[in-house]
């Protein structure tokens, strides 16, 4: 009897015909039916930050304020776990509504006895403490906190002889971007900010120096590919560029197109292949009340990409599906 949450299920897509003469054998594939997303908690040990579980995990999510008040909000989904940033820190509690898919939770969360003031504001933990980058990309870095301002005079990079100008500086939510002139291919150079030169939203700001070692590139080292897909316009179908198990970048073919992926490092790649026949944008599972099948998931792996090669390959997406994978 189907009704357990770990429990799978299947169904026949057709007419069994049975013959009294005959043995006949129907294999059917078994799947776990998708549940709705439900809240498991939501938790604010700080003020200025919620914590909201939620299983399955969402993929995206729309939180408006309901206070009238125009405070700070911004929001990252890592894994299972929703975490809201805001400065709304002088409230009694904070109400809001929390929208993905049909998905609609309105919220309330008191204010926690801690709050971020006067916390440390610093680069995140997951931040790498020896930077690489492109010469020409933008030096991107992510703080602990989100950023309200930036002093540029307090931010420096130079190497052993001379210091170089910042030509372009923006900071979006957790994260400070810069550009710079003049930087050497394969070159190494610190990266430096002075006490105040970041302020987060709850106005903290970092106190001492901070010197981290920064390294540009050597073009050579790495490598461009060309995939070429082949597919019919009748079916649409998401594709996730991935190293190990990590995704470097996704998009979606609906027809024939060309994707350039350049400046990679070196090694080999896959991708992650899925017949999104809903055509919602991400893997749907089955339904039995729907009759509808789970989307099928195919994963192919790509010849080894090597120092400065651009490599160009062919990916026929029906042959991944139902025949030979790659030519």
């Amino acid at each position: 009897f189907y009704d357990r949450l770990d429990e799978k299920i299947a169904f026949n897509d057709s007419t069994i015909l049975v013959s009294d003469l005959d043995s006949t054998f129907v294999t059917l594939e078994l799947f776990d039916e998708e549940d709705p997303p439900r809240q498991i908690s939501v938790k604010q040990s700080k003020s200025g930050l919620i914590k909201l579980v939620y299983s399955p995990p969402l993929q995206d999510v729309d939180i408006t304020l309901l206070d009238a008040d125009p405070f700070y909000t911004f929001n990252e989904i890592v894994k299972d776990t929703v975490y809201l940033w805001h400065n709304a820190l002088e409230l009694d509690s904070l109400t809001f509504t929390l929208k993905s898919g049909e998905l609609s939770d309105t919220i309330m969360s008191k204010p926690a006895k801690d709050s971020f003031i006067g916390s440390n504001f610093n680069f995140d933990k997951s931040f790498v403490q020896k930077f690489n980058f492109h010469k020409e990309d933008s030096l991107n870095i992510k703080f602990n906190h989100p950023i309200k301002n930036i002093k540029l005079d307090s931010i420096s990079v130079y190497d052993t002889v001379s210091s170089f100008n910042i030509s372009y500086s923006e900071f979006n939510n957790r994260i400070l971007s810069i550009k710079l002139d003049s930087l050497q291919d394969n070159s190494s150079y610190s990266f430096q900010l002075l006490p105040g030169a970041i302020t987060d939203i709850y106005n903290n700001s970092n106190t001492d120096t901070i010197n981290i070692p920064i390294k540009t590139n050597d073009p050579a080292q790495f490598g461009n590919m060309i995939l070429n897909f082949e597919s019919s316009i009748d079916t649409q179908y998401l594709v996730t560029f991935l190293k190990k198990s990590e995704a470097i970048d996704t998009f979606i073919i609906n027809g024939p197109r060309v994707v350039n992926l350049n400046k990679l490092e070196k090694g080999v790649y896959n991708l992650k292949l899925v017949e999104d026949l809903t055509r919602d944008n991400k893997w749907s599972s089955g339904s039995y009340r729907e009759k509808r099948a789970p989307e099928k998931i195919k994963e192919i792996t790509l010849d080894e990409l090597k120092p400065g090669w651009d490599l160009n390959l062919t990916i026929d997406i029906k042959d991944i599906f139902y025949g030979t994978e790659i030519k």
